[in-house]
């Protein structure tokens, strides 16, 4: 007999993949969609997939903003699995290209959705929803201290655009935000060498959240580590490309030259041709 646990776990699996049909995603495949867009391993993202496990609770509105669905469908099955307004839309849409084939609008409904993307240069001003957070990539990080991140933040010439519902819905603290270059391939396959990565220096303060991946300067150098507190006051710095990097415990001595900068909240997906 299966447990409630189980049965919720299923039931959220099968809104998913009905989401994900809707938007013409092949079933072969949508776990990698998935790691790709939310920064999670292929694994991972087919637990979700495949009714095994649900994502974390602040991940939940970004799916359901990825596949234009309400976000309380998503994950209790409550109200509609899309705004009305938008069900409409979609609606008049199949409606006015009914002089399109059949089959293609069958094969390939995803590409419907497509808008223009609208390019923006320096200067111009996000609109009321989005924030820039400082982004610089030119800065050597072979030494320095805990305000090393805020002073290069704080003069970035360069800047990346976000949707601020999507930074406040994953708890980022929007002031102490700011983008950087990822070096290494200690973090890979889930962030590559040259990823551009976000960094909330405002979860340096806070108590370590174990598995959580963090930003931080350890022997000179800023390094990308998930982090867990272990007793007696260590902590262990965890590679993801655990087939070649080795766990790093750190006690004593050893912390004095290890300082956390802020908690890593994003990190750029896009291929590389």
């Amino acid at each position: 007999m299966k447990s409630e646990l189980e049965k919720v776990k299923e039931e959220f699996a099968s809104r998913l993949n009905l989401a994900m049909d809707e938007q013409g995603y092949p079933v072969r495949g949508r776990a990698r969609v998935l790691s790709k867009e939310f920064g999670v391993s292929d694994k991972g993202a087919g637990k979700w997939i495949n009714g095994e496990a649900i994502p974390e609770t602040s991940k939940i509105p970004l799916i359901a903003a990825f596949l234009g669905i309400n976000a309380e469908w998503l994950l209790s099955g409550v109200g509609e699995m899309r705004p009305l307004s938008q069900s409409q839309s979609m609606g008049n849409m199949t409606q006015s290209q009914s002089g399109q084939s059949q089959g293609q609008i069958q094969g390939e409904p995803w590409k419907s959705h497509l808008m223009a993307l609208e390019p923006w240069e320096d200067g111009d001003e996000p609109d009321p929803d989005e924030v820039d957070l400082p982004f610089f990539d030119d800065v050597s990080f072979a030494a320095g201290d805990g305000s090393f991140l805020i002073q290069v933040g704080m003069n970035a010439q360069r800047k990346l655009r976000f949707l601020r519902a999507t930074l406040e819905a994953a708890g980022v603290r929007i002031e102490d935000a700011a983008c950087a270059k990822n070096s290494g391939t200690s973090m890979e396959d889930l962030i590559r060498d040259g990823a551009t990565i976000g960094i909330d220096i405002s979860k340096a303060q806070l108590p370590i959240r174990d598995g959580k991946i963090y930003a931080m300067f350890h022997g000179g150098m800023l390094r990308i580590k998930y982090l867990y507190r272990l007793p007696g006051g260590g902590v262990r710095l965890r590679s993801h490309n655990r087939d070649e990097y080795e766990d790093e415990d750190l006690f004593g001595d050893k912390l004095n030259d290890f300082r956390v900068l802020g908690w890593v909240f994003w990190w750029s997906t896009v291929d590389r041709w």
